[in-house]
């Protein structure tokens, strides 16, 4: 059966708000994109759909959104090839991906970063937890989340950041620097970077979007805290 082009369910654009971002949601299961769009509309997104991997690669081609939201799990190709292709495509090789899985195998995980991801969210989704990834991918990728007519490209990590002031370095740890910054509302979010051979942090604002970890935590300890279980989790061996 051929498939019809992407059925939009999306807040009316005329009654959407000048600071709304776009998602794209390419999920299969029409429960699923149902909620999605429940939980996103609500928190003021701008909501697309796509039901295969072939019509979401097709509409984020030809609209590029804020952020794709993509199933792993899709009837025509898994998650991570359509990942993998939104970043061979010029108009996509920039465009925030969170992949959802309905497993928290960390093999999965480094499959889906590997593609290309900046985040991975368990099912079942809880609003919560995916409007706080959403909100700490948009915030990391320096995205403002209204998209001026004729931008055709994101802006760079270095550019304003929605929701907050610019990066401030914190401790080392693991041959890491800690890094936190406030988004706004209470929430922060924490990045990594390796420390540099002279020692010295990099510039506030200037961190590239994968030292930046997927989620938005309550507090400055929170993010710091998180921060170090992670690098605990990739090297077991007692902290020196």
């Amino acid at each position: 059966m051929e498939a019809s082009t992407p059925d939009p369910l999306s807040v009316p654009r005329e009654a959407a708000d000048k600071t709304m971002s776009r998602v794209l949601v390419i999920e299969d299961d029409p429960g699923h994109r149902e909620l999605v769009t429940a939980f996103l509309s609500g928190a003021r997104y701008e909501v697309q759909v796509a039901e295969n991997g072939r019509l979401g690669l097709s509409a984020a081609t030809q609209d590029p959104p804020d952020l794709v939201l993509l199933d792993l799990y899709l009837p025509d190709m898994d998650g991570y090839e359509v990942c993998r292709r939104l970043r061979q495509r010029a108009r996509t090789r920039r465009t925030p991906i969170v992949i959802i899985t309905v497993s928290d195998d960390p093999a999965l995980n480094r499959r889906a970063y590997a593609a290309g991801a900046q985040a991975c969210i368990p099912k079942p989704l809880r609003q919560e937890a995916l409007l706080a990834t959403l909100e700490a991918v948009l915030a990391g990728v320096g995205r403002r989340a209204s998209r001026p007519e004729g931008q055709g490209q994101q802006a760079s990590p270095s550019a304003p950041q929605r929701g907050g002031t610019g990066w401030k370095a914190l401790e080392a740890y693991r041959g890491h620097q800690v890094w936190v910054r406030p988004l706004g509302g209470g929430r922060w979010v924490a990045a990594l970077t390796p420390v540099s051979p002279s020692g010295s942090p990099k510039p506030a604002g200037s961190l590239p979007e994968e030292s930046i970890l997927p989620a938005a935590f309550d507090s400055e300890a929170a993010a710091v805290e998180a921060a170090r279980r992670h690098l605990d989790r990739k090297d077991p061996r007692p902290a020196q």
